[in-house]
């Protein structure tokens, strides 16, 4: 209602200004335009009272809210902005840093309109992403033009196929700071630093080879490739030489038959974010393809990011903590969300993924045992694996055990665990509405007192808390049964018994 108000009073203005005038046949060719003008004052007046708080920010702020848009169709929403009012109009042409960011999806509206980016770009760097379409032959010349006239001012290429890839590989790009290719069918040769001196982030996503350095990279600091591609395998053993001030490091897709390809030492001193990813989907390319050869390269150096998935992950990361000296205090093995959690004695918390469906088995748990001499709380989802390893865990104070996830499978037969200072088990036994309490309250003693030593003949946990139950629901199934494993025991932080 407000909106037609306005119309109706603004086509009132119109036609006095007409009746004011004394020419008859000026009011005649005026009359038919009182409406179209009428129209766009009441739109352009709505704009402005609707985006009454934009108003009030300064031209260059609001050219940086212009900037926040989402590239999957930058130029469609750029021409929104210029078409809503004069001001943002005005505001948005005098920003060229906004149309030299032209996204993949903008080549769907045309050559003409890319053109037009580029004359309102003016001289500011360009943000470009290559989409994967087909092109025909006479489109494909105007691409190619576009990219010889104008990817010396590219600041960051985003590439979807590697159809033009070579062109831009051979067009000297002097700014030229981030490159993405998002496919790559065949090896790609890592060219030299001549056509991209200020080049500082490279993204592969596909096999590549790295030449004999002869000009490197002096300013790249990020790289990501993948070591093996639909079976095309990269060569990345000189990558260290090409790249010597890298700082961080993703390598995807190990396989057994691409380890004696990955980078050869020495590894650059700023090199302190390390990510490494071997493929969980492939037999045969998991338990084979041993890292910690390669992650030992790292011994002794503190890097800000560490990540692995990888076959006995969690065994590599302990391994690199003890070469800096690190104790790990609290381990959480969770299968939940394919994590393992280590939080050491600085207070830095470390974590890996664990390989999808794979737990830690007795072998593995007897593999890592010697890092966990100072370890004081264990969260696990499998106890009972734990216990039938030949573990001794001197310092362990708290276990945490979700038996939803478990379950009470019959240990294997060996001595005892010894945990002498174990103050606390706590269960989860609920999941999904369901509660294994009272199957806990059936087994759960005579596992403690089968198979953990805690404290010579009566052997009971100093205190067992069972969470997420109510104490309602405690009192009524048979919960007297846990007083043969421990000497008190807690529904959450209340007490429920003693022992006297």
């Amino acid at each position: 209602m407000a909106t037609r108000a306005t119309l109706h009073t603004l086509v009132l203005d119109a036609l006095l200004q007409v009746s004011r005038d004394n020419n008859a046949d000026g009011n005649d060719a005026l009359v038919p335009a009182v409406a179209p003008i009428a129209v766009a004052r009441a739109f352009e007046l709505w704009n402005q009272q609707s985006s009454s708080i934009l108003r009030l920010l300064p031209p260059e702020l609001m050219a940086e809210c212009f900037g926040w848009f989402d590239d999957i169709d930058w130029y469609c929403d750029l021409r929104a902005v210029t078409a809503t009012s004069r001001r943002f109009r005005a505001i948005a042409l005098s920003a060229p840093a906004l149309w030299a960011r032209i996204a993949a999806e903008d080549f769907r509206h045309g050559l003409k309109a890319i053109a037009l980016m580029l004359e309102r770009s003016m001289h500011a760097p360009l943000q470009i992403g290559f989409p994967s379409y087909t092109w025909s032959a006479s489109e494909e010349v105007e691409v190619d033009t576009f990219l010889t006239r104008n990817i010396y001012r590219a600041h960051t290429i985003s590439i979807c196929s590697s159809r033009h890839l070579d062109q831009i590989l051979r067009t000297f790009t002097p700014i030229l700071r981030r490159l993405r290719v998002h496919w790559l069918p065949t090896r790609l040769l890592v060219r030299q630093s001549d056509w991209a001196p200020q080049l500082q982030h490279i993204e592969l996503h596909g096999p590549f080879e790295v030449p004999i350095p002869r000009n490197p990279f002096r300013f790249l600091t990020h790289f990501l490739g993948y070591m093996e591609w639909h079976g095309v395998i990269s060569d990345a053993r000189r990558l260290f030489q090409l790249c010597p001030q890298l700082e961080s490091m993703l390598l995807f897709e190990i396989t057994r038959d691409t380890l004696p390809l990955l980078p050869v030492g020495p590894v650059p001193a700023s090199l302190l974010s390390l990510e490494l990813s071997c493929p969980h989907y492939r037999p045969g390319n998991t338990d084979d393809c041993d890292l910690s050869t390669f992650a030992s390269m790292w011994h002794g150096r503190h890097l800000r990011n560490f990540q692995l998935n990888c076959a006995r992950a969690l065994l590599i990361l302990l391994q690199h903590l003890h070469s800096l000296r690190l104790r790990p205090l609290s381990l959480d093995v969770d299968r939940g969300d394919r994590l393992a959690r280590v939080v050491v004695d600085n207070g830095v918390e470390y974590s890996v993924a664990l390989r999808e469906n794979e737990s830690l088995d007795s072998s593995d748990w007897d593999l890592i045992a010697p890092y966990l001499c100072d370890l004081t709380t264990l969260t696990t989802l499998d106890l009972p694996c734990v216990l039938s390893a030949a573990l001794s865990l001197p310092s362990l104070q708290e276990i945490i055990w979700d038996t939803t996830w478990g379950g009470f499978e019959p240990v294997l037969e060996h001595a005892r665990m010894p945990v002498p200072r174990l103050h606390t088990l706590r269960i989860l036994t609920r999941a999904f509405g369901d509660s294994d309490l009272e199957l806990s309250a059936r087994h759960l003693p005579d596992m403690v007192l089968d198979h953990l030593l805690i404290d010579g003949q009566r052997n009971k946990v100093p205190r067992i808390v069972i969470l997420d139950e109510t104490m309602e629901y405690v009192r009524s199934i048979e919960w007297m049964r846990f007083m043969r494993g421990t000497r008190a025991l807690y529904v959450g932080e209340e007490l429920l018994w003693e022992e006297p």
